[in-house]
């Protein structure tokens, strides 16, 4: 016959008792401090991509608060129709070595300097193909382009449609691309 000492039992059952809610309470406040540890990493990760400047495009129709750019977009602008405009040409006129301004363009821009030169000067084609009765191949020259299919390839890899259909859509809304 086993015998059954109330006092003794219950203690026992009420120490394994206390013992399993206070792991089970440790085991939640573990789980608990891992993910708000873990969303606090994910909450500092997000602010620091948030506070990384995102690099676009630049547009030429949007005022730009660097005065480098400024000015290098007036520059540009000023001479797109000049078969000089290249990257000694652009240094020289701004008093850097080809290397620094290279470095700087592309840190101020996020292109390269062909790249944001082929951006500008098509930007300026598609203003003139709206703005002017200039034919496609006027265009072509007075932006540079000595291929008239290089051109017309160019022109659409950025605006996703040809010279010609540029054109045509615009004017038959009589409305400016933003």
């Amino acid at each position: 016959m086993i015998n059954f000492h109330p006092t003794n039992d219950f203690y026992f059952l009420y120490a394994y008792l206390k013992s399993i809610i206070l792991i089970s309470f440790l085991v939640v406040l573990v789980v608990f401090a891992t993910k708000h540890i873990s969303l606090k990493k994910k909450t500092n990760k997000r602010e620091v991509i948030d506070s990384k400047p995102i690099q676009q495009l630049p547009n030429l129709h949007i005022v730009i608060d660097n005065s480098f750019v400024t000015e290098l977009n007036e520059f540009i602008y000023k001479n797109v129709d000049n078969e000089k405009l290249n990257v000694a040409f652009l240094a020289d006129n701004f008093s850097m070595t080809q290397r620094t301004f290279l470095r700087k363009v592309k840190k101020e821009t996020g292109l390269t300097v062909v790249s944001y030169l082929k951006h500008i000067r098509l930007q300026y084609a598609s203003d003139l193909l709206i703005k002017s009765d200039y034919s496609i191949t006027e265009i072509m020259n007075k932006v540079m382009y000595n291929n008239l299919s290089y051109f017309s390839s160019e022109f659409k890899k950025k605006y996703s449609v040809s010279p010609r259909k540029y054109r045509e859509k615009f004017r038959k809304f009589n409305c400016v691309p933003l």
